[in-house]
């Protein structure tokens, strides 16, 4: 049984990386060795502690992905990371197997039919990314610091923002970062332009202290958007299907089009629906 699926390393995937080294070299190290030591063995002893703690989730995450649908329970893609330097990223499985085969490369989008309904818990709750701290163990990562991403996706921003994008690469790539607490997921061009600018941002000001605080950010974050994710959930699985409508057409039966019904958000309210007839204006 196959535990960890490898996407394929690309013939141009070297080629960024090579590319991205020699930008790198043109700049000084963004902080003293000393401070990058002292975050190295603190991300590491963070990583082994919370590993530990964490294995027999892990270990019953991995269980579940397996038997929820086809495919590896962990999910390993190719990145770039510190310096340009290529390294195979984990995660928890959350998308169904090969489901990039006919589409290539594509940022994950609000319901997204590729992920798995088990995906959409552990994406939620961001449990698919503990596998993420053994490339925190094995130096690859950090636990706070830009997201790397894949190198497909790499290349096309770099033409996009050719000034700075390659800085992002002077620190490690973190598991959480300033961009992730302060916006949600790209879905578009310009939103990496405004997580590249937190990114930036971390870059210049990286410190112990500054990770400990985004830490407990992301875990405030994490509560908060379960909460929301809950409530949501609740509220449509009480709302009845004809709250939606306005009650004028309750009482009246008003003789509504389909597309004026689409949206019933736009019709309002009526504290007094005997008082009107059905020649009401609804703004399309």
């Amino acid at each position: 049984m196959h535990l960890v699926y490898r996407t394929p390393r690309l013939r141009s995937a070297q080629e960024l990386a090579v590319e991205c080294q020699e930008d790198c070299l043109w700049e000084r190290p963004a902080h003293s060795a000393l401070r990058v030591a002292t975050k190295n063995l603190f991300d590491r002893l963070v990583a082994l502690v919370a590993i530990v703690m964490a294995a027999p989730a892990m270990g019953l995450l991995a269980v579940m992905v397996r038997l929820s649908s086809p495919g590896p329970a962990i999910y390993s893609q190719l990145r770039i990371g510190y310096q340009g330097k290529l390294f195979y990223f984990y995660k928890f499985r959350s998308m169904y197997q090969d489901c990039e085969k006919t589409s290539g490369p594509v940022w994950a989008a609000r319901n997204d039919s590729r992920i798995t309904p088990l995906g959409r818990t552990l994406r939620m709750t961001y449990l698919d990314e503990l596998p993420q701290l053994f490339n925190v163990l094995f130096g690859q990562m950090s636990l706070v610091g830009p997201r790397p991403e894949r190198p497909e996706i790499t290349a096309k921003l770099r033409r996009e923002f050719p000034d700075g994008y390659y800085k992002r690469l002077l620190v490690k790539p973190g598991i959480t970062g300033l961009a992730q607490i302060r916006q949600a997921a790209d879905l578009q061009v310009e939103d990496v332009r405004h997580k590249l600018q937190y990114d930036l941002l971390y870059v210049r000001r990286m410190s112990l202290w500054l990770d400990v605080k985004l830490m407990l950010g992301t875990l405030t974050r994490i509560l908060r958007h379960s909460q929301d994710e809950r409530r949501s959930r609740r509220r449509s699985h009480t709302q009845r299907p004809m709250d939606n409508l306005p009650r004028l057409v309750l009482e009246r039966n008003a003789r509504f089009n389909r597309e004026e019904l689409i949206n019933p958000s736009v019709h309002p309210v009526i504290s007094e629906p005997m008082a009107y007839t059905t020649d009401v204006s609804i703004e399309s």
